[in-house]
C-alpha cells in the first residue's frame, strides 16, 4: 500500500471519529417550573409585575384585557415573548381566544398592587388555583416587591396615565407552551371579600 494511500485512509479514519464523537442526544424537554422558567428566559418576579401591570393599564377600561368578559380583548397589547392571561378585577367571566402555540403563558391566580403592608395583608389570606386542561398549575406566592408600571389615559386600573411606583404582589403561574389546538385555562382566586374567576377557552395557532 502507498504511502499516500495509508495517510488518506488515516485521515478518513479520524474523521470518522470525530462525527461519531460529536453524535449526542437532543435535550430533554423541561418539565420543573425551575426548569422551564430557564428555558424560556423567565425574568424576575418584580420585572414580570412591572411588565403585567403595564400590560393590564395599557388599553382603555372599555377594551381592557382584565374588564373583557368574553375574550374579544384578551390579545390586546399582548408581549411578543410571553402570552399574559388575568383574572378580574373582580367576579368572574368566559373568555375565547386566540394564542400563538409556542408561547409560554404566564399570569396571576390574583394579584394586587398598593402600600407594602396592604399588598402583605393580601396575599396572607390569598388562595387561588390555575388549572390547563383539568391539570393544576403550580403557583407561585410572590411577596410585596416594588415596582414601577405605565398607565394609559382612561386605565381600567383607577391611576393617573404615566408612570406610578408602588408595590405588587400575588400568586403566579407559569403555563408551559401551548400546542396546537383546543385547551381551557380556569383562573380561581381569593382573598378577604375578593374573589375572581375565569374560564379561557383557548385556540393555540401557530
Amino acid at each position: 500500500m502507498s504511502l499516500v494511500l495509508r495517510v488518506i485512509i488515516a485521515c478518513v479514519a479520524v474523521l470518522l471519529a470525530g462525527c461519531s464523537a460529536f453524535k449526542t442526544a437532543p435535550p430533554a424537554a423541561p418539565t420543573s417550573q425551575a426548569a422551564i422558567a430557564t428555558a424560556w428566559k423567565r425574568p424576575s418576579n418584580q420585572v414580570l409585575q412591572e411588565r403585567w401591570w403595564t400590560w393590564a393599564g395599557s388599553s382603555p377600561e372599555d377594551r381592557n384585557p382584565v374588564t373583557d368578559t368574553t375574550g374579544s380583548f384578551c390579545g390586546e397589547n399582548q408581549p411578543e415573548d410571553l402570552w399574559f392571561f388575568a383574572g378580574t378585577f373582580s367576579g368572574t367571566a368566559n373568555r375565547t381566544c386566540q394564542v400563538p402555540a409556542g408561547r409560554q403563558l404566564v399570569g396571576p391566580a390574583l394579584n394586587r398592587y398598593g402600600p407594602e403592608a396592604d399588598c402583605g395583608s393580601f396575599l396572607t389570606d390569598a388562595t387561588g388555583s390555575v388549572t390547563l386542561d383539568g391539570q393544576p398549575v403550580p403557583l407561585e406566592r410572590v411577596a410585596p416587591v416594588p415596582i414601577t408600571f405605565t398607565a394609559t389615559k382612561n386605565n381600567a386600573l383607577g391611576v393617573a396615565a404615566g408612570v406610578a411606583q408602588t408595590y405588587a404582589c400575588g400568586l403566579w403561574a407559569w403555563v408551559p407552551p401551548l400546542p396546537a389546538g383546543d385547551h381551557e385555562l380556569r383562573v380561581e382566586g381569593a382573598s378577604g371579600n375578593f374573589s375572581t374567576s375565569v374560564r379561557y377557552r383557548l385556540t393555540a395557532v401557530g
